[in-house]
C-alpha cells in the first residue's frame, strides 16, 4: 500500500482524507493491524488508479490450515 501511495504522489492524509477515513485508520491498514472492507478497497483502488487485488497481500495457506474449520 505505501507503495501504492507513492506512485500515485499521495500522502497517507491526502488519500485517507480522500477515501473518508481517519489517517489513523489507514495507518493500520498499511501496518496490517486493520482491512478496509469491500467497499472501501473499490474507492481505494479507484484513488490509487490500481486493481482492488493490488492493496491485499496474498499469501499461501496449507490445505491442512484449510481442513481445520470442517471437522
Amino acid at each position: 500500500m505505501r507503495k501504492r501511495l507513492k506512485e500515485a504522489g499521495l500522502t497517507q492524509r491526502e488519500f485517507s482524507k480522500r477515501l473518508g477515513v481517519e489517517e489513523s485508520f489507514t495507518s493500520m491498514v498499511i501496518s496490517g493491524e486493520r482491512q478496509f472492507s469491500y467497499e472501501r478497497s473499490i474507492n481505494a483502488a479507484e484513488i490509487l488508479g490500481c486493481h482492488p487485488k493490488a492493496l491485499h497481500e496474498w499469501r499461501e495457506v496449507p490445505l491442512s490450515e484449510l481442513q481445520k474449520g470442517k471437522e
